[in-house]
This record gives structure tokens, C-alpha cells and sequence, in this order.
């Protein structure tokens, strides 16, 4: 089951899930999307600020050591960023075509293929 929580009122409307609403600025709207067994119990909504700041943490402590330095540090560190969540923790898997469905052009006739694939 996947579930879905937000600071927002959310409906359901032509098999979408909508929601309208305006924000200030530094005002901020969390949406959260998880999932589970369908046969567990419906769990309760997330912290988000928890969840963003534990990311967060996680991401400059494995990026610190990995650093690059000298020429380029910022885009090395985005790299490598990019290449450690293309990978499945549990497995140690990859996603196999990470770009697959990026159109060759917008509004061009070639993005056709809509999935993705797990390698495990």
C-alpha cells in the first residue's frame, strides 16, 4: 500500500490525488509518500522535519570523507551523491538505466519507454 500525508487537504479527483493551495514566503507545505504491506496497519504521519534533518545529517557525513579536493569539489561531490542513491541498501543493487525515460527532447517523438529497472 502506498500511502500519502501532507500539512495540505488533499482529494481525490479523476484517479489523482489534488490539492490547491497558496504559500507565503518562507512558509513551507510537507508531502510525504511511503508504503508498506497492505495487510499491516495503517501507520501514523511522519515527522518530516525529523525525517528531512536525519537525511540530511546522513548525506554530509558519508559525503565528508569522500571529498574531493582540489579542482572541482562541488560537482565531484554532486557525483558522487547521485551515483550512492542509484544504489538499493538492502541489496547492494543499482538501477540499471537511471536516465530512461529523460524525452532525447522536449516535445520530441522518443520517450516512449516508461519503466524502470532493479538489478539485485
Amino acid at each position: 500500500m502506498a500511502l500519502l500525508h501532507s500539512d495540505v487537504e488533499m482529494h481525490g479527483e479523476d484517479l489523482s490525488t489534488v490539492s490547491e493551495f497558496e504559500l507565503q514566503q518562507g512558509e513551507a507545505v510537507s508531502f510525504s509518500l511511503s508504503y508498506q504491506l497492505s495487510h499491516y496497519r495503517w501507520p501514523s504521519a511522519p515527522d518530516v522535519a525529523a525525517a528531512l534533518q536525519e537525511t540530511e545529517v546522513f548525506w554530509r557525513e558519508w559525503i565528508e570523507p569522500r571529498m574531493a579536493r582540489g579542482n572541482w569539489p562541488a560537482p565531484v561531490a554532486h557525483s558522487l551523491i547521485v551515483l550512492r542513491s542509484l544504489i538499493y541498501a538492502p541489496t547492494g543493487g543499482i538501477v540499471a538505466s537511471p536516465t530512461l525515460r529523460l524525452p532525447e527532447q522536449l516535445g520530441g517523438e522518443r520517450n516512449w519507454i516508461t519503466g524502470f529497472l532493479l538489478v539485485a
